[in-house]
C-alpha cells in the first residue's frame, strides 16, 4: 500500500505539485457549497519536531510494512546527535521525539502520524454535523463544519494531539464564515478571518 492511499483524499501534501494551493481552493469551494458552515483553521506548536516517534513506528508497521526496511533508520525511537563545539569538545544531544529539521522522510512520516488527529477532528465535528469534512497539508488542518459542531471538534483535536505528544494551540483557532452566517451570532472569542473570493 502506498502512503497516499493510507492518508486518503484529505491530506494534500504528498503526491502532487501545487497541492497547497489546491487544498486552499478545495476548502473554499467546499465552504461556498455550505453557506451555513465555517472554515476553522487549527494550529499546533513545533509539529515536526515533537511528534511521537513510537506512534510513527506503529503507523508504518500497521499500514505500510513494506517500507520498514527503507525507513528503519528514521524510526529509531531515540537518536543521538554529536555536536562539535568551538573548543573541539564533543557534546551528545539525545532526541526521542519528532523528526530532524530538513529531513525529507519526516514529510512522509508526519502525515501518517497526524492522520489520527485529523480523523479525530472530523469525527468530533460529525457528532453534530455529519457533513463535516477535514483537510490537511502537513501540520495545517482545516475543517468545514457548522458552528455548533466546532466545540466537539476542538476538544477531539486537542485530545488526539496529546495522544501523539503534540501541543494544540486552540487559542489560535480562526474561522472563516460561510456566506449565510450572520457575524453577530459568532462568539467574540473566535477570531474571524476575512473571506477569500472564489471565482465562479
Amino acid at each position: 500500500m502506498r502512503v497516499q492511499e493510507v492518508l486518503g483524499e484529505s491530506e494534500y501534501s504528498l503526491g502532487s505539485n501545487g497541492a497547497a494551493e489546491g487544498m486552499h481552493k478545495a476548502v473554499l469551494v467546499d465552504l461556498d457549497h455550505r453557506p451555513n458552515a465555517v472554515k476553522a483553521s487549527f494550529d499546533i506548536s513545533n509539529a515536526h519536531n515533537e511528534f511521537c516517534r513510537e506512534a510513527a513506528v506503529r503507523e508504518v508497521q500497521t499500514h505500510i510494512p513494506t517500507m520498514l526496511p527503507w525507513l528503519k533508520g528514521h524510526l529509531v525511537t531515540e537518536v543521538s546527535h554529536v555536536y562539535l563545539g568551538d573548543d573541539g569538545t564533543h557534546h551528545t544531544i539525545t532526541k526521542s521525539r519528532g523528526g530532524d529539521q530538513g529531513d525529507a522522510v519526516t514529510a512522509i512520516l508526519f502525515p501518517l502520524v497526524y492522520r489520527k488527529v485529523t480523523m479525530a477532528l472530523q469525527a468530533g465535528a460529525a457528532a453534530i454535523d455529519p457533513e463535516a469534512r477535514e483537510y490537511a497539508y502537513q501540520d495545517d488542518a482545516e475543517l468545514i463544519c457548522t458552528l455548533p459542531a466546532l466545540p466537539g471538534a476542538s476538544a477531539a483535536f486537542d485530545e488526539a494531539c496529546r495522544g501523539i505528544l503534540l501541543r494544540a494551540n486552540l487559542l489560535k483557532t480562526t474561522v472563516t464564515l460561510g456566506r449565510g452566517i450572520n457575524v453577530s451570532t459568532v462568539s467574540s472569542d473566535l477570531p474571524i478571518e476575512p473571506r477569500a473570493i472564489v471565482p465562479k
